[in-house]
């Protein structure tokens, strides 16, 4: 749903933990995420946050983690912007790289892919804060 281009095998996504033994078609809006590049992984955890936790789309987020949730968004908290950056970073750290086909695991990919990544170098990682 609201995708561009359609998932590749093998690409690496996110979702939620708490209802991703649900059919399909039960599962609520946002239970996941297909990020096109590593630098959307935090976007795509704050959407997930928002859009299917917050607002009640999943029906087997247990209660004390949605008090847990109230608590936490109570207090106050850093806008730096270093959610960001760490979310990239730990997203390369264990093996993760864009590629034209999505994020991949580096162990994952095909032949051309790994041609590609030697002649080219480990992408650049730019992230811009507002």
């Amino acid at each position: 749903r609201g995708r561009n281009k359609p998932v590749a095998h093998g690409q690496v996504g996110m979702r939620c933990r708490h209802c991703k033994n649900l059919p399909l078609g039960y599962r609520g809006r946002g239970a996941s995420y297909f990020p096109a590049s590593i630098r959307g992984i935090y976007q795509a955890a704050q959407n997930m946050y928002t859009s299917h936790m917050q607002s009640g789309a999943c029906s087997e987020l247990p209660t004390e983690v949605i008090e847990e949730f109230s608590r936490l968004s109570t207090t106050k908290r850093s806008s730096s912007g270093a959610g960001k950056q760490y979310w990239a970073e730990a997203a390369t750290r264990i093996g993760l790289v864009d590629t034209d086909r999505g994020i991949r695991f580096v162990n994952y990919l095909t032949p051309e892919e790994k041609q590609k990544l030697a002649k080219d170098g480990p992408p650049k990682l730019q992230i811009y804060t507002a």
